[in-house]
């Protein structure tokens, strides 16, 4: 019977698991402490049914007995009050548990027919082969019993096929190769997966090589796809037409690795422009000064001169990122806003009106590294010092350089020409119309800063529509008021460019400085790695706020994440706010109420059961066990009385060998039943095993059994079994009584 077991057992259970674990991978359950309590059901489940199947009665209903009592003992230790509710948070067990019996059932049929079991096999190895064309994650324990199932088959199938001699039965066979199999498969479940697969590295760098040299001279010599030239599709580019319907353009352009925490959306500027005629974006700033450097001191300098006593880190957080591009060719250099020029690998790159570029195309070929600052721009803190008027003065500025780690000779007069070449080339003088004046007019009623107008502006186009299918421009377009009215009062859809250069002109008009800027807006969020695709090109606007510096701003409906984190001051007014509530809580009690709180506090936690909730289902079980074994021997005792005299005296004699069996004294392969009864003489009396010579004759004989006869073969039968209990209670008193 165990080898038998064990031959259903090594079919059903991975089979079992292999089910459990694809439905457990779709189909999640409820947060669990232990997240593969799913295999401990999955195999309980299995293994009890196993047993149920192969034991007798009298095993059945030990087992029966014991879940009986297990199920009501639990019933009985929940509150009444959480029955339900348990169970409704764990539906899923008994989801589990239905799902093993289903697989089980399915095993124990497809373990009659061999060709059923191929057919399983088959289907297996083709969904994983599905799986993997389609890019689908599979887990470590769906492949291993998918591969399990299939080796064991293929092992019985051989046996069964092979010519042997000796023992010929695969049953035996498959048990015993099994547990190489099984050990084999829990070292390969213990080896840790790594984040990457194999990736075969220098083919996949050849062609990689391959595949970027031919879109560079695709781009360069043909012109197709070009990132600086060509005509509008979803992807970066150096020019700044507005309008037309984006062509897709799906690619990976870059990788970026980052040490630290990111924003929600990270923008990666690579071209600003500062002049619009109505239908397309130019660039007239061609100064060569670090532009962008700039901008970082002047944000330092605004917060370490308003934000007081307070910490840099409660608006600013220096955050370090590595950026590689991959299949993108352009001379543009992308970075973050308030980047530091750190390291002397920066001191090769080109400046051009605030963008900073490599001398080459080829020298972007390389991962370069760049350290920035997040600001805390949508905090209550940030929110209130930005509306104060703060002026970068000389002694602030050289405070800003020392904060940002700058030793090169950038001086304050320096930044004085920039802060004039901002207001020259983003401070345009811009025209609109009469009805577009009188909404924006009313829009911007009451607002008490630059930056509460800027944010008014970002909200404008929070009704409009996105797409990337807008149409041309209309011809009749001439200059930024006609774009202004078409877009805001008549089209209201567009893409991020419309948006970007709407909220430009507009910020213009209300006499800030803006400029319109392309580039990537990647969800980096807490992730340390992320591949940028040619889809999440982007173009945003950023507004200047003299004294603060360029801020980023996203108009487009959608796009706009906040970007915030608790300042050190928040921290403890939380911590001073969680220690107010508990001293009132503390406050209202009573002097009695405080100290039982303080004695239940100091004394530990002690469970306890009331005693029916113990007695009862261990009663329940009991009872349950005795009421199967008596309707078993009631059954047996019915059938037994149906037989005849002859009947009778075979059931009577196969009862005797078996008790015999029990004992110890069964009888062996290589005996007959006489030289058996010979044997039995030296242990037994004639008498006891008279019922062998008995046997003999009913196996090999047409002698009738009287009823008389089978009356004393009864009362020796009987006789027998006390021999044996009273041998029992003899050796035990020997052993443990008198020693």
């Amino acid at each position: 019977m165990i080898v038998e077991i064990l031959y259903d057992l090594l079919f059903i259970m991975p089979f079992s698991l292999g089910v459990s674990s694809f439905v457990y991978g779709y189909i999640e359950p409820v947060e669990i402490e232990f997240k593969y309590t799913w295999i401990v059901i999955t195999v309980l489940t299995t293994a009890f049914l196993l047993l149920m199947k192969h034991l007798k009665l009298k095993g059945r209903a030990v087992l029966a007995g014991i879940l009986l009592a297990f199920l009501l003992g639990l019933w009985l230790l929940i509150p009444s009050k959480e029955r339900l509710d348990l169970i409704k948070e764990n539906i899923w067990i008994l989801r589990e548990i239905a799902l093993s019996v289903v697989s089980f059932a399915v095993g124990m049929v497809s373990g009659k027919y061999r060709k059923l079991r191929i057919v399983e096999v088959l289907g297996g190895i083709a969904l994983l082969v599905v799986l993997l064309i389609r890019n689908v994650e599979v887990g470590k324990i769906s492949v291993c019993m998918i591969m399990i199932f299939a080796l064991l088959i293929a092992i019985d199938e051989i046996q069964r096929l092979s010519t042997k001699e000796g023992d010929t039965e695969p049953k035996k066979h498959l048990v015993a190769v099994s547990p190489f199999i099984i050990v084999g498969f829990v070292l390969i479940g213990y080896i840790e997966v790594p984040e990457k697969p194999y990736d075969w590295r220098i083919a996949r760098s050849i062609s990689e090589f391959v595949v970027s040299e031919y879109i560079m001279l695709s781009e360069n010599v043909f012109g197709q796809n070009g990132w600086d030239s060509g005509s509008p599709l979803i992807g970066f580019s150096n020019r700044g037409e507005i309008g037309g319907d984006l062509a897709k353009s799906e690619r990976t352009v870059m990788r970026l690795e980052s040490r630290s925490e990111n924003d929600p959306r990270l923008y990666l500027s690579g071209k600003s422009f500062d002049s619009f005629d109505g239908h397309s974006w130019t660039k007239k700033d061609d100064n060569k000064a670090d532009e962008r450097l700039m901008d970082t001191l002047e944000t330092m300098s605004f917060v370490l001169d308003e934000n007081g006593d307070a910490p840099v880190t409660d608006i600013l957080k220096r955050v370090a990122l590595t950026v590689q591009y991959k299949d993108m060719h352009t001379q543009c250099l992308f970075l973050p806003e308030k980047y530091l020029p750190v390291g002397k690998a920066w001191d090769k790159k080109k400046i051009e009106g605030g963008d900073v570029l490599f001398p080459n195309k080829r020298s972007a070929r390389d991962p370069y590294d760049v350290v920035f600052y997040r600001i805390n721009k949508d905090s209550a803190s940030f929110n209130a010092l930005v509306r104060n008027a703060h002026e970068v003065t000389e002694d602030s500025f050289e405070a800003a350089k020392v904060e940002c780690e700058i030793k090169s000779d950038v001086s304050y007069s320096d930044y004085l020409t920039y802060r004039d070449a901002v207001y020259k080339y983003y401070l345009p003088e811009v025209s609109i119309s009469a009805e577009l004046k009188t909404r924006m007019d009313a829009l911007m009623d009451g607002a008490d800063s630059n930056y509460e107008k800027l944010r008014r502006l970002e909200g404008v186009f929070l009704d409009f529509k996105y797409t990337n299918s807008p149409g041309a421009l209309p011809d009749t377009i001439a200059d930024e008021s006609d774009f202004l009215d078409y877009f805001i009062l008549e089209k209201k859809e567009g893409y991020c460019s419309y948006f970007a250069t709407a909220f430009v002109l507009l910020a213009r008009k209300y006499g800030i400085p803006a400029r319109y800027v392309q580039g990537f807006c990647v969800p980096m969020g807490r992730y340390g790695k992320y591949e940028v695709s040619s889809s999440l090109a982007h173009a945003w606007a950023e507004a200047y706020i003299e004294g603060v510096g360029w801020i980023n701003f996203e108009p487009t409906p959608g796009m706009r994440k906040d970007v915030v984190w608790a300042i050190d001051a928040e921290k403890e007014d939380i911590a001073e706010v969680v220690e107010d509530e508990y001293a009132a809580y503390r406050a209202s009690l009573t002097e009695g109420e405080v100290e039982n709180q303080l004695e239940e506090e100091e004394q530990p936690q002690v469970i306890v059961i009331d005693w029916y909730k113990v007695v009862i289902p261990v009663a329940a079980g009991v009872t349950f066990t005795l009421l199967l074994f008596a309707i078993d021997r009631l059954l047996k005792r019915r059938k037994y009385l149906k037989l005849s005299e002859r009947g009778k005296a075979a059931v009577l004699c196969k009862n005797s060998m078996e008790l015999l069996r029990r004992k110890h004294l069964g009888r062996r392969a290589e005996e007959t039943l006489s030289e058996y009864s010979e044997r039995l003489r030296e242990d037994l009396t004639e008498e006891q095993v008279s019922f062998i010579r008995t046997y003999e004759e009913i196996l090999y004989s047409e002698r009738d059994i009287s009823e008389d006869e089978r009356k004393l073969m009864e009362e020796r039968f009987a006789g027998l079994r006390k021999f044996f209990q009273g041998r029992a209670v003899r050796q035990f008193w020997d052993r443990y009584v008198t020693g």
